[in-house]
């Protein structure tokens, strides 16, 4: 045992401390005379660690400075459910989300993964969204208010409920595009007319702080009423550009010479999920891929189901062969399409394919609307013969905001195939008009001392961009097989320089 003891004295810590008795150490440290109690183990962490606080106090003596006070750790009591149930709420509020959607399954399901007790709708509804409805407003009337906006309106039924939804967008000063959903109503028993949704969406602009002037324009779809909202409100308006690609291809897979090879190959589908007992057999057969069935309200299902039909073609012969499922209703509608020319097929998969991917360009919330006049070149080179769209299409080339957006565009501004040379001077004196009107308010309320309103152009949308925002745009043209334009472009940073 007393060699323990000297092997234990040997270590360097003890020349700071006395041995007080068989209890307590005695630190030797002047000023101090602390006793720190023995540890029956023999462990010296004790004497370590109160000599460690002497040795930063000698430190910052050392320094010029005082001793710094070792800082209290006060960790605040967070209520993860109480937060997770804001998130959730913010997640409603931010894409239109239904309330109702609180009672479904699903949504019970996923808060039962993650430990949390079922968020119920009244508390949602109720104590949640009285809590937090005043930070969202004002989340987003701090991000629109004084910035020169655009909207989409939009009107759609659920049921026997009719519902119109307000999205704005801007673009900021790091040229970022952004989009905030500022209103989802319900019409009621308010007839939709272009007088009630004018009041609505004056409404919705005036309580985020936002002034009509400093809207831009309104994208819309091509009913009446809201065309006529635009004329009442004297905004410039154009129709949504993927409505007017789902008006194109609908029409398209109308024609007789369509229409008859999708009804038959959605047959095929129809039987697979009309049987679950031969749509598990199939499964097995294709190792566990299905054929898509089209939906006939959206365009993009047929390409999804076509393309799902010729790369199935092998499962589906085999299934449409075997001795226990040849009689099936799938395989008897299986074989009324063996008549097709898979070729056919092929191609028209290649134009939805094609279309798709210019759909996919601008739907996205980074997408702005100088693509649209490019897009429809595009689209206009690859379908070779003329259809009943050029009506729809004229919309779109007769707008004189999409002009100004594709010539402060740098990437289209000058293209002979997007616009003519005369229509690029106009585009040109377009832009210089708006901002002389800038330039001049601006004067105008700095004489008289008022603040300056808010800009009503979309002027502010310079050359002068970052090029890695275009990157995944670019990724996409050259899907599209983008040739440059060999005539030479004028710079818009030169066109409307201000003073």
């Amino acid at each position: 045992m007393s060699i323990l003891v000297q092997m234990t004295h040997k270590h360097d810590i003890y020349k700071y401390f006395d041995d007080f008795d068989d209890e307590y150490w005695l630190c030797k440290a002047p000023g101090c005379g602390q006793k720190i109690k023995k540890n029956k183990s023999k462990s010296l962490t004790g004497l370590i660690r109160h000599r460690a606080i002497h040795d930063r106090k000698n430190e910052a003596v050392l320094e010029g400075g005082p001793a710094a006070k070792q800082a209290k750790l006060n960790f605040k009591v967070v209520d993860k459910k109480e937060d997770f149930e804001k998130a959730v709420l913010r997640f409603f509020a931010a894409y239109g989300v239904p309330f109702q959607a609180v009672d479904s399954a699903e949504f019970s399901n996923m808060f039962a993964v993650g430990g949390y007790t079922k968020l119920t709708r009244q508390r949602l509804a109720g104590e949640i969204l009285a809590k937090e409805s005043a930070d969202c407003d004002w989340a987003i009337t701090s991000s629109v208010r004084n910035q020169a906006i655009s909207i989409c309106f939009d009107e759609y039924s659920k049921g026997n409920r009719r519902y119109v939804s307000l999205t704005a967008a801007f673009v900021d000063e790091k040229f970022c595009v952004h989009t905030k959903h500022i209103a989802v109503k319900s019409l009621a028993d308010d007839r939709a007319t272009a007088e009630n949704l004018k009041i609505l969406i004056e409404e919705t602009l005036t309580r985020y702080q936002v002034q009509l002037t400093s809207v831009v324009a309104m994208t819309r779809d091509g009913g009446a009423n809201i065309k006529k909202t635009a004329q009442l409100m004297d905004l410039p308006s154009v129709h949504c550009f993927d409505h007017f690609l789902h008006l194109c291809v609908k029409d398209g897979l109308n024609t007789t010479e369509v229409s008859g090879v999708v009804e038959k190959i959605r047959s095929v589908a129809v039987a697979f999920k009309s049987s679950p007992l031969m749509h598990n057999v199939f499964l097995t057969i294709s190792r566990n891929r299905s054929l898509k069935l089209a939906n006939i309200t959206r365009w993009n299902s047929t390409f999804e189901m076509l393309k799902s039909f010729l790369d199935l073609q092998q499962p589906l012969a085999a299934f449409s062969t075997a001795e226990n499922t040849k009689k099936t209703n799938a395989a008897m509608a299986f074989h009324a399409t063996l008549s097709f020319d898979l070729n056919q097929i092929a191609t028209l998969r290649k134009c939805l394919a094609y279309i798709k991917d210019i759909s996919i360009m601008v739907e996205g919330r980074r997408s702005s609307a100088s693509l649209i006049l490019y897009l429809l070149c595009r689209l206009k080179d690859y379908c070779n013969k003329p259809s009943r769209s050029q009506k729809r299409y004229a919309e779109y080339t007769s707008s004189d905001v999409l002009l100004i957006c594709s010539f402060l565009d740098p990437r289209f501004v000058g293209d002979y195939r997007i616009a003519t040379e005369t229509d690029w001077e106009r585009a040109a004196q377009l832009v210089a008009n708006k901002c002389e009107l800038e330039v001049l308010s601006s004067e105008i309320s700095n004489s008289t001392g008022s603040p300056s309103p808010p800009r009503d152009d979309i002027s502010d949308i310079s050359s002068e961009g970052n090029d890695d925002d275009w990157s995944s745009w670019n990724q996409n043209t050259e899907k599209l097989e983008v040739k440059e334009s060999t005539k030479q472009r004028p710079t818009s940073a030169a066109v409307i320089s201000r003073p």
